[in-house]
């Protein structure tokens, strides 16, 4: 019998990347979106796709649908994709006994999400990440006298709302739900794990080589640092986790990583990883197979924003051959010959984020989280 997988996103290449793997291993795959046009639609490795209920809009109603699709689309597995992966954490009791959700449970992903209390569970388990306060407190104003900090929102995304401080600026705290943090001065290195019970089946470190604004459309794997990988499984043993988790390092001059933030759920990182082992794993949780990483290409881009992000330097003859090099020398995400449309129609697919993004003084990185992002309610 077929193995009928639900992703309850489709507008990211991650989200593609994963329709894709498990089409590969012979999963029937459907997509729940919001948008009605996304990059998963074209897809041959999608079989069916459903417009939804914005989960920030109306949670109740989203977590409905879902429920929904599983019941008629005979599901057996749920996939989280982006943002919308701690709302979707909240199905974990509602769901019929023989239907899988590939996600922590509500009160892991909410800890872990959260900057703050990420943070304050990290020092409690002696892993290095910089001092980070709510920024009302006594402790945030001494910070910020006296270190370069920044000043961002604890459920963020995308970088909305981060700013980088002077140390000795004032600390205006204008909206509730900030934190401070030390800057820390470093390498910045990004991983994505894919853990079980603790313990690390697959984990790649890339570096972000072309940006639009905070977020890398372009990026480059690098080898494995030790001093990361000792951090990984510590964390992961601390919280006998299960599921993507995504860290930002900063390796400072001394070679200590800082994490300074996590994220439990899949980023771009998953390009780097090998379909049909991943696919495997996220059907066999209990399998003792290995997850493997693709042997090529080093580095991957989201070719469409590349190619944005060097035509808006051709003024910097520096930056502009710099990033048209490696517009060039990257795969792109996207492009499959197996799978042509997703790519040849990524345009008018994104229309409604780019609309949105072009009438508005939102970026695309904001506009495309804008709908699914986790805003917890002021009670809690």
């Amino acid at each position: 019998m077929t193995t009928s997988v639900l992703l309850t996103l489709g507008r990211l290449p991650k989200a593609l990347e994963i329709a894709r793997a498990f089409d590969s291993v012979g999963c029937r795959v459907i997509v729940a979106e919001p948008l009605r046009w996304h990059v998963c639609k074209p897809s041959s490795s999608v079989a069916s796709s459903y417009t939804v209920t914005a989960p920030n809009v109306d949670l109740d109603r989203y977590l409905r649908e879902l429920l929904d699709i599983i019941s008629q689309e005979d599901i057996d597995l749920v996939v989280p994709i982006s943002e919308e992966a701690v709302y979707v954490s909240l199905l974990h009791g509602r769901l019929p006994s023989d239907v899988r959700l590939a996600c922590p449970l509500f009160e892991q992903m909410d800890l872990l999400n959260n900057k703050l209390s990420f943070a304050d569970w990290a020092i409690e388990h002696n892993l290095s990440v910089p001092p980070t306060f709510a920024a009302h407190t006594d402790e945030a104003s001494e910070l910020a006298s006296r270190k370069n900090y920044v000043l961002k929102p604890s459920n963020g995304y995308s970088g909305v709302g981060v700013k980088l401080r002077q140390k000795g600026e004032i600390l205006d705290v204008c909206e509730p739900g900030l934190i401070v943090q030390e800057q820390i001065q470093g390498r910045h290195i990004s991983s994505l794990s894919l853990l079980k019970n603790g313990h690390d089946l697959c984990t790649v470190l890339y570096e972000g080589r072309v940006f639009a604004d905070t977020v890398a459309v372009c990026s480059q794997r690098i080898d494995v640092l030790p001093q990361i990988s000792t951090w990984i499984e510590k964390f992961a043993l601390a919280g006998k986790l299960t599921g993507f988790f995504a860290l930002d390092f900063i390796l400072d001059d001394q070679g200590i990583p800082w994490v300074i933030e996590c994220n439990p759920r899949v980023t771009s990182g998953i390009h780097f990883f090998d379909n049909r082992s991943t696919a495997n794993a996220l059907l066999n949780p209990d399998s003792e197979d290995t997850v493997t990483l693709k042997p090529s290409p080093a580095r991957y881009q989201w070719g469409y924003s590349t190619l944005t992000e060097v035509w808006r330097s051709v003024f910097q003859p520096k930056e502009f051959f710099r990033k048209f090099k490696e517009l060039i020398n990257a795969r792109d995400a996207v492009w499959d010959i197996n799978d042509p449309w997703p790519f040849i129609l990524m345009m008018p697919m994104s229309s409604e984020i780019m609309w949105t993004a072009m009438t508005s003084s939102m970026t695309l990185g904001e506009v495309s989280q804008l709908d699914i992002a986790w805003i917890p309610k002021p009670e809690e």
